[in-house]
């Protein structure tokens, strides 16, 4: 199955040229190679296609610049984004499989303030002098403003209400069935199937990936479960998100937010 990985939030305001967004194509759980292929990305929204962009491809990053004309002039809305890849025989395969790449566009600041602000034309300023006009005609000219009156008397204190009664307090509930104890998903890493050589908790480069349900991470790499290390390393079935994280469903039903900082550091997070 073929997915892409965002790698930043796709959304943006009109007329906003300076941004950029990163996306990974994946054929299951491989990372594709874009090495001798061309790539465009098709562009379209409720109403029908609006056009084709080409991108800046530096193996394996696409990266899509919003100062690209089509982009550019994009009105406020909703779009459907499709990368379609090609190799040099002219096959093309088509990213992601199922649905489409959403992207945003929200109106900026001097659109907002324009469709806000009433346009004053001569003839609703004619039109409102004659309404006054109107006015004065049926009811008379008025005079000059009188003078302000005389405060008037403070009126008598209205008589206090009866206190309600107090209500009855009500009954406790039931204590709760104790709760099982839960284990969490760690991950490491080794350079050997079994995780004896080279074992680490955060150094995710490396040829063999261990995962462990457990109260807590072990060092002992016989508490895990070895397999190559691919990129992402879970089964696709489990993969149910991918932005610049990874959602991971275990085999319990819980789902797990894989996230990767610059210092190469993972960390699992339950969501």
């Amino acid at each position: 199955m073929k997915t892409v990985k965002v790698l930043n939030k796709i959304e943006t305001k009109e007329n906003d040229t300076a941004t950029t967004y990163r996306f990974n194509l994946y054929d299951d759980l491989n990372v594709v190679d874009l090495n001798n292929k061309t790539v465009d990305i098709s562009v379209a929204n409720s109403s029908g296609f609006v056009g084709v962009v080409v991108p800046k491809v530096v193996n394996p990053n696409i990266t899509l610049d919003l100062s690209n004309n089509i982009l550019s002039e994009l009105p406020a809305g909703t779009y459907s984004l499709e990368i379609n890849v090609r190799d040099k025989d002219g096959k093309v395969a088509k990213y992601p499989t199922a649905g489409y790449i959403n992207y945003v566009v929200t109106p900026d600041l001097v659109k907002t303030v324009d469709a806000m602000v009433p346009q004053i034309t001569l003839d609703s300023v004619l039109k409102s002098i004659d309404e006054k006009l109107d006015l004065i005609k049926a009811g008379g000219l008025k005079g000059d403003k009188g003078e302000q009156g005389l405060p008037g008397v403070d009126g008598a204190n209205g008589i206090n209400g009866i206190d309600g009664k107090d209500g009855t307090n009500g009954s406790n509930g039931k204590d709760g069935k104790d709760g099982i104890d839960g284990l969490t998903l760690f991950m490491a890493w080794a350079d050997s199937m079994d995780g004896t050589k080279g074992f680490s908790l955060n150094d995710y480069n490396k040829a063999y990936v261990g995962t462990s349900y457990a109260a807590e991470a072990s060092d002992n790499p016989a508490d895990y479960k070895w397999a190559p290390n691919g990129t992402p390393n879970v089964p696709a079935s489990n993969v149910i998100g991918a932005f610049d994280y990874i959602l991971i469903q275990s085999a319990d039903g819980s789902v797990w937010r894989q996230s990767i900082d610059n210092a190469g550091k993972v960390t699992l997070t339950k969501q």
